[in-house]
């Protein structure tokens, strides 16, 4: 499921062509992050076929699991001991180390919570913020900022995807209005 939310109405387009230029230079600067004055929240962007994804944290950190933690999380058990159980009984392998990492990312990822990844963290920052009118169907709308809660069956992500760089740029202007003290700034693809 995904909402869209339609940034800043009214905006005549030579306003617009302005404000992109402006919040464009200052998203895409190579020194963007440097220029501004310390925040707490840095939400960097990653392009995806024209449209911007944004994350709250490196996007390539996975966070870290260890198999006790996802032995734990995969069988629903209270304790580690009742999670080896758990795996004997269904003929399961077991590793040595339990403490060890996991070093498979489909398998981190199947187990780490909706808001432990960057995505995730980005939705959770914004998706609270008065940002505009939800826009679900209908109507053609240009700029918006699309919020994806399962981006299909089976995928319970979360995900903040912006289309294109005037919408960026908005969304920069509208956090700047609120006084939220999030940056965008525009991060390695």
């Amino acid at each position: 499921m995904s909402s869209r939310r339609e940034l800043l109405f009214g905006l005549g387009a030579g306003a617009l062509g302005i404000l992109t230029a402006q919040m464009e230079r200052r998203i895409f600067s190579p020194s963007s992050v440097l220029a501004l004055p310390p925040s707490p929240t840095i939400i960097t962007l990653d392009e995806v076929g024209g449209a911007f994804d944004l994350h709250y944290g490196d996007p390539y950190d996975l966070p870290e699991v260890t198999w006790g933690e996802y032995l734990l999380r995969t069988t629903g058990a209270t304790n580690i001991d009742e999670a080896c159980a758990i795996c004997l009984e269904e003929d399961d392998h077991i590793p040595e180390d339990l403490d060890e990492l996991v070093d498979d990312e489909e398998l981190v990822l199947s187990v780490v919570g909706r808001m432990e990844t960057s995505t995730g963290g980005a939705y959770e920052m914004l998706h609270h913020l008065d940002l505009g009118p939800r826009l679900d169907e209908g109507g053609e709308v240009r700029h918006f900022v699309e919020f994806i809660d399962g981006g299909c069956p089976g995928n319970d992500s979360l995900g903040v995807r912006v289309p294109d760089v005037e919408s960026l740029a908005l969304l920069q202007n509208r956090l700047d209005e609120l006084e939220s003290g999030i940056q965008l700034a525009r991060g390695e693809s």
